[in-house]
């Protein structure tokens, strides 16, 4: 059985009869599914040998304890697999240790997403840098292009079509922000158009007339229509990637700012091929960009 969280927390809270269905499958309060969810959980009787979490370093503790509630006991313990990346940890509210539900660690030090020149970029931003060896291969090197705020989407219609235009297919790119889909006015815009060339993007769990989340759970999604590339948060996207990411208007990395750090790095690293960087055009931007990426805007 496959579910994220809420879908988990949902359908448990069905069952127990304590969340009311909604017939297509929406979800007006999340505090109240979850608080519902963990009470199910938490009372129901454990039907599972073994659960796994994945990208367990944004699970709140209390999120674990109910998910284990419904693992079987085997000899004391309970069968628990955790895979996670405290650097990846954007969950505000989660300060997991999955050392704490384990009895031991195993160490996973390849990176086999990425290839070398994303690898290298990203590791600047770790505290401390390179700790993951690259298995990918040496790659294409990182693009950038950079202009004035108003110039942006033009620079992103640029680079969209730069990657069709070397074979790149729409289903194959990904537009990730390190803000929110919501009053983002390039998700508002709906596409990028130049000399009758248009390159639609948009994202069915999202409201296209304010980006705000639409409430769907994951099963309730529809299909992106055809020749539509994917817009989407980088928080929102962790955990999955593309072959083409293109990774718009960074904010300035900032030693202190920690959550920016690790935003930034999980955006550039949902590439599979090959990463653009589409960002806003200042002195100091710019010069910092350079000196911690390696990267030169355009």
């Amino acid at each position: 059985e496959v579910r994220t969280y809420f879908d988990l927390a949902k359908h448990e809270a069905e069952r127990a009869g304590i969340y009311p269905r909604n017939g297509v499958g929406r979800v007006e309060n999340w505090d109240e599914l979850d608080s519902n969810g963990q009470r199910a959980m938490n009372a129901a009787h454990p039907r599972f040998d073994a659960v796994v979490v994945d990208e367990s370093q944004d699970f709140k503790r209390s999120w674990i304890e109910a998910v284990s509630s419904l693992v079987r006991d085997e000899a004391g313990g309970k069968r628990r697999w955790m895979f996670g990346d405290p650097f990846q940890a954007l969950n505000v509210d989660a300060a997991t240790s999955t050392t704490e539900f384990s009895t031991g660690t195993i160490e996973l030090p390849y990176n086999h997403r990425n290839p070398q020149p994303i690898h290298e970029a990203a590791s600047r931003l770790r505290p401390e840098g390179s700790a993951l060896e690259c298995r990918r291969g040496h790659g294409l090197a990182v693009s950038s292009l950079a202009a004035h705020e108003v110039y942006l989407p033009a620079r992103l219609f640029e680079a969209i079509h730069r990657l069709v235009g070397n074979g790149a297919r729409l289903d194959e790119i990904v537009i990730l922000t390190c803000t929110t889909t919501k009053g983002n006015a390039l998700f508002l815009r709906g596409g990028v158009e130049k000399s009758g060339t248009n390159y639609t993007f948009g994202n069915p769990a999202i409201d296209p007339r304010t980006g705000d989340r639409l409430g769907l759970s994951a099963d309730r999604v529809p299909r992106l229509p055809d020749n539509t590339i994917l817009f989407e948060s980088v928080n929102r996207f962790k955990g999955l990637d593309a072959e083409f990411v293109i990774l718009i208007d960074p904010p300035m990395p900032d030693r202190d700012q920690v959550l920016t750090l690790r935003t930034l790095y999980v955006g550039m690293t949902r590439a599979r091929t090959h990463l653009t960087v589409v960002g806003s055009r200042s002195e100091e931007h710019t010069s910092e960009l350079q000196s911690r990426f390696g990267i030169s805007y355009a």
